[in-house]
């Protein structure tokens, strides 16, 4: 490596969105005991921010969430416990699409008064707010992990406390356990024994909480070191660690076998391109899914087979992402056939389209848009939409093209 080839970046990714959520409800629900520090600047939180102070200053009894699963579900549950008060929670046309039929059912059993607005279990809901008596419930956790976190986050402020015993398999566990992780730095009291969770009434104990950096966020950069034409780059990126409560951290383990090495420093990671370990990729997602467009265009753009699985939950995301996905790689020939839990993309050679359907989804505007690395021209279309979770992602990236 000479230092005439060799060229490092710095790239700055946002902090966690999914933590930055979490704890914005921990807050609101303790009456503001907690102190935030460096929380997401991605539209989902800003977004949950503004509805939580509008429900604060009680100036609002209509809640329109978008198309934020996680403020939407999360603040479901909120309201729910609003004692005395009415509201109606809906999102946009896609939010209205997406399931809410779990979350709904497993509040009622412990008293909820909740009703379907127009179609039954989907938005939008009716709510009115009471006290809930009840502290034993039981909910399938299979379509999204997010009724079980909701449910997690207001337990510690029911009278009785709150036991959940979770039916079947679960969809993206690590994102329970990342709700878990976070009440127990609240200093809550929380026990998952087999398919039980229990979670006592408890004070939250005041203390300054600083925001992670974002693991989804970063995956797609490992994209950009492994397709940059030149292979002596190296990206740093500050403030990501390796005991991480989020899953995404994983991301770390399956691209050391597609050629990208994460090295961990004191204050974050760099990644630098290694040898290519294998030409046939495999994998089970289950436990992050969010990663799924990220490594689909991985195998396409390094050419290699690839079989993704574990995809249950990914239908009901901002789109349904295992069709999206097949969608725009078959239009740059490589052959992809899926149902509804798995995808196979074949190996072939990447034919770059110039234009890249994003489906109104954040992640697979991130994800597609590396193969930029490849041409820069291709244009990736509705590219705001990244301003969901990395609002900064285009900034960021300007300097690797």
């Amino acid at each position: 490596m000479t230092a005439a080839t060799h060229r490092s970046f710095k790239v700055n990714v946002p902090t966690s969105k999914s933590l930055s959520n979490r704890w914005l409800v921990l807050n609101y629900l303790s009456n503001d005991s907690l102190n935030l520090h460096d929380l997401s600047s991605a539209d989902d939180t800003m977004l949950l921010q503004t509805l939580l102070k509008d429900l604060n200053e009680d100036c609002e009894n209509t809640f329109y969430c978008k198309n934020a699963g996680t403020v939407a579900r999360f603040l479901t549950a909120v309201l729910c416990i609003q004692e005395g008060k009415e509201y109606i929670i809906t999102g946009d046309e896609r939010m209205q699409q997406r399931p809410i039929a779990p979350l709904v059912e497993a509040l009622r059993q412990i008293g909820a008064d909740i009703s379907y607005l127009n179609t039954e279990g989907h938005f939008p809901l009716k709510i009115k707010g009471k006290t809930l008596i009840g502290n034993t419930l039981s909910i399938s956790a299979d379509i999204s992990s997010q009724f079980v976190s909701a449910l997690m986050l207001i337990a510690p402020f029911l009278p009785q406390g709150l036991t959940i015993e979770i039916q079947g398999a679960i969809a993206s566990r690590s994102y329970i356990l990342m709700t878990q992780r976070v009440l127990q730095q609240a200093g809550i009291k929380v026990r998952w024994s087999n398919n039980k969770i229990h979670i006592h009434n408890s004070t939250i104990k005041p203390q300054s909480i600083t925001i992670e950096k974002d693991w989804s966020s970063v995956s797609y950069l490992y994209n950009w070191i492994l397709f940059l034409p030149q292979k002596e780059y190296e990206l740093h990126i500050e403030g990501l660690f390796k005991d991480s409560c989020q899953g995404d951290k994983v991301v770390a383990e399956l691209y050391e076998t597609l050629g990208v090495t994460t090295f961990y420093t004191s204050t974050g990671i760099t990644l630098k391109t290694t040898e290519r370990r294998t030409n046939t990729f495999v994998y089970n997602f289950k436990d992050c899914p969010d990663l799924v467009p990220t490594l689909a265009v991985a195998c396409a753009g390094l050419g290699i087979s690839g079989t993704l699985l574990g995809l249950d939950t990914l239908p009901y995301k901002e789109t349904n992402r295992i069709e999206a996905l097949a969608a725009e790689l078959n239009k740059m020939n490589i052959n992809v056939s899926y149902n509804s839990k798995s995808l196979h993309i074949e190996a072939g050679k990447l034919k770059i389209t110039q234009s890249i359907s994003t489906y109104n989804d954040h992640r697979m505007a991130m994800a597609f848009a590396a193969l930029q690395a490849f041409d820069n021209n291709i244009t990736i279309k509705n590219h705001e939409v990244v301003n969901k979770s990395f609002p900064e992602y285009w900034q960021e990236i300007s300097n690797l093209k």
